[in-house]
């Protein structure tokens, strides 16, 4: 659902943003918890984080191998 969302204009969304987007309530405590997850989602390569802080989808698949 949200993969979708991610890539509207390939940008992909910001903390807040993505918040919004869940339906949350965009107030520093929700955006924080949103952005703390979207991190953790990064450490397990589900996610990418741009050098703006933007995340978005990672590029491709990472390898079942390992």
């Amino acid at each position: 659902m949200l993969e979708a969302e991610l890539t509207v204009g390939g940008a992909g969304l910001m903390a807040k943003e993505l918040t919004a987007r869940l339906g949350l309530g965009v107030v520093p405590a929700k955006m924080e918890g949103a952005r703390s997850k979207a991190k953790r989602l990064v450490e397990r390569d589900w996610l990418t984080l741009a050098p703006s802080g933007r995340f978005m989808p990672r590029a491709s698949a990472p390898d079942a191998a390992s």
